[in-house]
């Protein structure tokens, strides 16, 4: 990995043309230095791709997806902290977001998939978030495999009527509450989690057989 790029007020990225645009943002440190609104905006296109990047140090979120048409979005290696809101919000439509090797830490919530969206977080690290760390809203979805949340206000949870989130290998430890349910949603469990040294741990609601 080369030595970051630094941006200090945040990047807005929108397309006229909605569907036809892929963006690549590569080993930028992006500092908000307290006072940036928003880390990486995205508003319209068909991909974004985000590669070891440091995102850091704004007072709503780190990356907000909030286009009117689906689009396709990548993080990989990428570090999220101190944040006002969220660190990776997704809304706007259904999209299909993946978060590998993620780290979020200091922020008002994790990874939050809103509006029907798809999200996939593998080998992530949440922590130190006050409230949610992965949550699901609506009728959205997130798959997670493998990672660890921690010490946050609650690890994992199905937020509306309809929510899913899908969980395998995660460590969900010390955190408020370690799964949360809401009425109508699905915690659902491919087994080999670790839940222990919440205040409340919470238990997923449906179990998946391994294939």
């Amino acid at each position: 990995m080369s030595e970051p790029f630094l941006v200090t007020r945040g990047l807005h990225k929108s397309y006229p043309v909605a569907g036809q645009r892929l963006h690549v943002l590569r080993n930028l440190d992006i500092n908000g230095a307290a006072s940036g609104i928003n880390g990486i905006r995205f508003l319209a296109g068909s991909q974004l791709v985000v590669e070891n990047c440091i995102i850091h140090g704004f007072t709503t979120h780190g990356l907000d997806v909030n286009a009117a048409t689906p689009a396709q979005i990548s993080v990989s290696n990428t570090r999220f902290s101190d944040l006002g809101s969220v660190g990776v919000r997704i809304a706007g439509a259904v999209h299909k977001v993946a978060l590998t090797d993620v780290l979020i830490q200091k922020a008002l919530v994790g990874f939050d998939v809103i509006a029907g969206g798809i999200g996939t977080i593998r080998n992530s690290t949440i922590i130190g978030v006050t409230n949610q760390a992965i949550v699901a809203e609506g009728p959205s979805a997130i798959n997670v495999d493998g990672g660890v949340v921690a010490n946050n206000g609650t690890g994992v949870s199905a937020f509306s009527n309809g929510s899913t989130v899908r969980i395998a290998n995660l460590a969900i430890l010390n955190n408020t509450t370690g799964i949360s349910i809401a009425a109508g949603g699905t915690v659902a469990s491919f087994g080999g989690n670790k839940n222990a040294g919440n205040t409340t741990a919470g238990a997923p609601n449906a179990n998946l057989l391994l294939q």
